[in-house]
């Protein structure tokens, strides 16, 4: 996946946004990685944060980025999230959180500025607060 910088900057604050009104202030960054298959995907991992009580050892936020054409030929761009966990006993899990979902305007040229990403990047779908 080849993606502007830019844009998955601006993805990753609107993460942060929406974590936040969640009650969950984390910073996040991302990385290439391999899946499962071999191909390269690019993945968002936040810092570990804390929850009361605390109830495991360690619990962050992981997602994986998307870019694709919709139905309409338009290009859309999101990130699937989800809570991952590991206990006191040395076992890990996770589960879904949900997928911010942006449609973006590939007529107009990406701003030079992160904060003014908003005028070519619609929200098309978000995590239900």
């Amino acid at each position: 996946m080849n993606l502007d910088k830019r844009a998955i900057e601006y993805v990753l604050k609107e993460v942060e946004v929406t974590m936040a009104r969640l009650g969950v202030y984390t910073k996040f960054e991302y990385f290439m990685t391999k899946d499962y298959r071999g191909d390269d995907v690019l993945k968002a991992k936040s810092e570990p944060f804390r929850i009361t009580p605390m109830v495991f050892k360690e619990i962050w936020i992981e997602g994986t980025f998307f870019a694709l054409n919709n139905e309409e030929g338009e290009f859309e761009l999101g990130i699937n999230l989800g809570y991952h966990w590991k206990s006191f006993r040395g076992g890990s899990n996770g589960t879904e959180l949900g997928t911010i979902c942006y449609k973006v305007d590939m007529d107009m040229p990406l701003p030079k500025k992160i904060e003014d990403f908003h005028y070519c990047f619609l929200k098309v779908k978000s995590i239900e607060i």
